[in-house]
């Protein structure tokens, strides 16, 4: 093929695109085709943004979130866990006079609950709710907590406290 007749080739390759193009556009618009066209977009869900006053309420409780894991000694109010089992102790025996299971405890402080948090693992020692590092009011640390038992430590001595149980059968009437 000679260079002139270059021209003409593309010219004639043009137009029978063109052509093509425009038959398949008319065929598949007239539904010749079998081929059916996608449906239409579905508007997206409409958000409801909750009222100003709402935003400042989520505002305020973002910024103070923090203090949910330290409070401060001001804020703290005791926590009741009655639910997850928990009965609280007194000093010098337990509040259900069950003083056998309160003198297997070998040290100052009763262990009354241990638990995992998401994050923490948490327990109660005598009346306060403490995490893992958390410093008791008598200068111990307490270095690890247990499903049953917390390892506090103060000074150069460690101690396990094991959970003080009280038998079902002797739990408290309320009156």
């Amino acid at each position: 093929m000679r260079p002139k007749h270059f021209s003409m080739l593309a010219l004639t390759l043009s137009l029978l695109i063109i052509g093509l193009t425009a038959w398949g556009e008319f065929v598949f618009f007239q539904g010749g085709s079998g081929i059916t066209p996608l449906p239409p977009i579905k508007p997206l869900a409409e958000v409801q943004v909750p009222p100003k006053s709402e935003l400042d309420q989520m505002d305020f409780l973002e910024r103070r979130m923090h203090l949910l894991s330290s409070p401060p000694p001001q804020m703290q109010q005791r926590a009741d866990l009655s639910a997850f089992g928990y009965v609280p102790l007194v000093a010098g025996g337990s509040a259900l006079g069950v003083k056998e299971a309160a003198d297997k405890a070998s040290s100052d402080h009763r262990l009354s609950m241990a638990f995992d948090g998401r994050i923490k693992r948490y327990c109660v020692i005598d009346d306060g709710l403490y995490a893992e590092g958390a410093v008791l009011p008598d200068g111990a640390t307490i270095v690890k907590i247990e499903s049953r038992r917390v390892l506090i430590a103060k000074e150069n001595m460690r101690q396990w406290l094991d959970i003080v149980l009280i038998p079902a059968a002797e739990t408290p009437k309320e009156s």
